[in-house]
């Protein structure tokens, strides 16, 4: 998949409830932070966050982007195999397991007055560090989400590059609002060098050459916090 993480690799990692498939991630994110709020959910993969917090946190709506364009088309399918387990009464699991598969997921009709799940998230393709910053209040996000994606930019765009996806987090919140971030780790089998194989692999970079920008990195993952506060204006 063109930017690091493969399809279903929230899936891989920690869930606290497998029925739901809830990240376990989401346990330590203020419920306060998440429910009634419009939330954005920065590199979605295959949308198995956003969908959980749409289906058990209740945000007014949480809308997922990631810049992969296969990783977009699974989510929106993994929204409409959900949406085809809804009842009238927003229950879970209304039809059998087996109706999707027979039938085919079941069509989201957009009307309102409709809300609640599946009708409160959405996803799309979207380079988020050039897409446009909402000039007006009711388009920005009062939560932003940014889960194992920071190496990712880092290894590709240099520490300019993920300085300026901070100042964006930044930009798109209202006041107020809230960044939940988990930074990945410098060392490690999820580390830094995994992103730089990974961008070797799929051919951004020759061989080595990730390898030789990581080695001009500067921002290490325990210097974010104080970057955070000190230089972009967030309170922790």
């Amino acid at each position: 998949f063109c930017v690091g993480n493969y399809a279903f690799y929230y899936g891989r990692r920690r869930r606290s409830d497998r029925g739901l498939g809830i990240d376990g991630r989401l346990s330590r994110v203020p419920v306060s932070e998440l429910r009634g709020r419009r939330v954005l959910d920065v590199g979605c993969n295959v949308g198995e966050v956003a969908l959980g917090v749409a289906a058990v946190f209740g945000p007014a709506h949480i809308e997922g982007v990631d810049i992969d364009p296969k990783l977009v088309v699974k989510a929106n399918a993994a929204l409409a195999q959900a949406a085809s387990k809804v009842g009238p009464d927003g229950a879970l699991d209304y039809f059998p397991s087996t109706a999707p598969t027979l039938l085919g997921p079941l069509p989201i009709v957009h009307a309102p007055p409709e809300t609640g799940f599946p009708h409160n998230v959405s996803f799309r393709l979207s380079n988020f560090l050039t897409d446009p910053v909402p000039t007006n209040q009711e388009d920005k996000f009062d939560t932003v989400l940014a889960l194992s994606i920071t190496k990712w930019i880092h290894v590709r765009y240099g520490d300019a590059g993920l300085k300026l996806f901070f100042q964006k987090c930044w930009s798109v919140l209202r006041k107020g609002g809230a960044l939940i971030l988990e930074p990945q780790s410098w060392e490690g089998g999820r580390g830094y060098d995994k992103a730089v194989r990974k961008n070797e692999s799929v051919g951004f970079y020759p061989t080595n050459v990730s390898a030789a920008k990581k080695a001009r990195l500067k921002l290490r993952p325990e210097d974010f916090p104080t970057y955070l506060v000190e230089e972009i204006g967030f309170v922790s």
